[in-house]
């Protein structure tokens, strides 16, 4: 049998226009959540949401807790709006280390936490004893890592965030949720980071079509402008307008169900791999990437893999004031890269991309 190879082959970096046309729905009133629109906000980025969140309380909080695993936008959206950001430790298993905040959380302070890679970050009943003991505490959870797999009736804290344009091809886009009707502060009006982005999501579709080079070359330099852009700004601006359309026609569930045909297949294909560790317990909750830990360089992995056209980042380089905090952390932040598993990619894709970091192991 002839061995499979894709004409361009490039995975796990940037989304491309085209792979949104096998998920529009002809429906462009689906609900993304069943919730009062006064508790929703569609934001350009999950910073952005963020950002509303310190913005809307830094006259009654002045501390937000987060963990050390996280990424370097996070604690400058506090950071920006004075406040003072105290990191927490982890578990081995991506849990919270709930001793450790309880040395940690004083009255008046936001608490920001997540589930990596879809994994459970925390013992309600145990986190809910913190905050009953403490005065004035404000919850955020950031859904990003299992926003397809997760209903608005799961959402338990204050306030949920997520970035949704890490999921498909789509401009802009992030989502602010609160249990109360969430008020209203200015917002800016600019367009520039969901223009230039969906220039290069444009342009990577030409790219994977035609194989030309200097597309490839112009794609991600947009790409890269429009990152530095968004790095180095400190606005709030609502979500471009055709990101909210797309948003809105979009087959969330066949993409969540394609993703996790991807993420099985992954879990089986990888585990004879030398020097290669899943970092999953339940691999169907992490679809957004495939978590792996790796005992070679990872940073000389990541490169050699870029250059076959297959890429993992690493999720994610830490922030400074968080390096030395969490052991976990920072072990994570050193060996681990994020295989993709999305649902641009058939099987045979997978096959291909694993054959490759096999070999690449091998040698």
């Amino acid at each position: 049998m002839k061995k499979y190879k894709p004409k361009v082959f490039e995975m796990g970096s940037e989304y491309d226009w085209e792979s949104n046309k096998p998920y529009v729905l002809e429906s462009t009133d689906n609900v993304l959540y069943d919730i009062r629109d006064d508790r929703i906000k569609y934001l350009r980025s999950g910073r952005d949401a963020i950002r509303y969140i310190a913005r809307l309380h830094k006259e009654s909080y002045a501390t937000v807790l987060m963990p050390a695993l996280c990424c370097t936008c996070m604690p400058k959206s506090f950071e920006d709006e004075g406040y003072k950001v105290v990191f927490y430790r982890l578990n081995h298993d991506l849990s919270i280390d709930l001793n450790d905040v309880r040395t940690k959380i004083k009255k008046n302070s936001l608490f920001l936490y997540m589930n990596y890679f879809g994994q459970p970050a925390v013992c309600l009943d145990g986190l809910e004893d913190i905050i009953r003991n403490t005065e004035n505490i404000l919850t955020i959870e950031d859904v990003t890592h299992d926003f397809l797999g997760r209903t608005v009736e799961s959402f338990e804290a204050y306030y949920t965030v997520c970035s949704i344009r890490k999921w498909f091809a789509i401009p802009d886009g992030g989502i602010l949720l609160s249990r109360n009707p969430i008020r209203k502060i200015s917002l800016d009006k600019d367009s520039y980071f969901a223009d230039m982005r969906k220039d290069g999501l444009k342009h990577k579709s030409c790219y994977l079509h035609n194989g030309v080079k200097k597309e490839k070359e112009y794609y991600r330099e947009v790409f890269r402008k429009a990152n530095a852009y968004i790095d180095g700004i400190n606005n709030i601006v609502r979500m471009d307008y055709e990101s909210e359309r797309l948003l809105q026609c979009m087959d969330l569930k066949k993409m969540y169900a394609e993703r996790c045909r991807n993420t099985e297949f992954l879990q089986n294909e990888l585990k004879n791999i030398p020097c290669i560790h899943s970092m999953l317990n339940n691999p169907s909750r992490s679809t957004l990437y495939y978590p792996i830990l790796t005992e070679v360089n990872q940073l000389a992995l990541e490169k050699k893999l870029s250059e076959k056209g297959l890429y993992l980042p690493v999720i994610w380089p830490l922030p400074e004031k968080a390096k030395g905090i969490c052991p976990v952390a920072d072990y994570i932040s050193t060996h681990m890269l994020a295989f993709p598993c999305d649902h641009r990619y058939a099987i045979d894709d997978i096959k291909y991309a694993v054959d490759i970091l096999e070999e690449m192991m091998e040698q």
